[in-house]
């Protein structure tokens, strides 16, 4: 069970939570940080699915560039921030959804991105879990206790087939965050089996395995300036060069 003090605290300035590779969120933190309100790194999800950092940002009009894929930092998944609490009883989960006070700006945010004029009348919700946990609750129970959630709160219909939004539960050893997915191509609505979006379909339809948050992530650790050359002697896709080149 996992301690309170153990889940991050956003404030309410921070309404959007981006996905980034694990061992990698300091990096982007620094990358995405925006002022006195900027980026706080959530923590991280250390193995499986859900092996990935969370970075937290207050919403503006770079979310959406995120988003669309359009500007940016190229990152895994963007989501709009509903909840981040402890990893405890299933329960809480579904209490912290229904009572969340950050539903009427996520939903906004959800809004914008996908150009929804209106209201969502039936919802579904999917959960990843956190691979190597004592006793964990399976990924069917975590979602069932979110979307009881939502459906205390708005009463949609749940349809895992004709949806109109979706909410992602991600449960960790030490806090669960839940939001609603923003990026296009979010990979769940055609392969259940696959979560975070084109980034991992572009590798298996026969493009770079490396995908390019995490050829952006390691380029920055590295602190390559515009003045050096990156040489990648295990070339393959090319995928470090062409990264390099386009970040400049």
């Amino acid at each position: 069970m996992a301690d309170d003090a153990d889940a991050p605290r956003p404030t309410r300035a921070h309404g959007v939570a981006v996905v980034v590779p694990g061992g990698l969120g300091a990096t982007f933190k620094d990358l995405l940080d925006g002022g006195a309100d900027g980026a706080v790194l959530a923590g991280s999800s250390h193995g499986g699915e859900a092996g990935v950092d969370f970075v937290l940002l207050p919403d503006g009009p770079r979310v959406t560039e995120m988003a669309l894929g359009t500007g940016g930092p190229p990152v895994i998944a963007v989501m709009a921030l509903l909840t981040c609490c402890a990893s405890d009883e299933l329960p809480a989960l579904g209490e912290a959804l229904e009572h969340s006070d950050r539903w009427d700006g996520a939903l906004a945010i959800w809004r914008r991105c996908g150009g929804k004029t209106e209201a969502p009348r039936a919802f579904r919700a999917t959960a990843l879990r956190e691979d190597g946990l004592e006793r964990p609750p399976k990924t069917n129970e975590i979602a069932r206790a979110a979307g009881a959630g939502v459906w205390r709160r708005w009463g949609w219909r749940v349809s895992m087939t004709a949806w109109d939004i979706e909410v992602i539960a991600v449960w960790t050893g030490s806090f669960a965050l839940c939001g609603l997915p923003l990026t296009a191509g979010w990979v769940a609505s055609k392969e259940p089996l696959r979560f975070w979006p084109a980034e991992y379909a572009a590798g298996e339809r026969g493009g770079t395995q490396l995908r390019p948050s995490v050829c952006c992530g390691l380029l920055h650790a590295a602190a390559i300036s515009p003045d050096q050359i990156v040489i990648d002697p295990m070339a393959g896709g090319g995928a470090l060069p062409a990264a390099a080149v386009r970040l400049g």
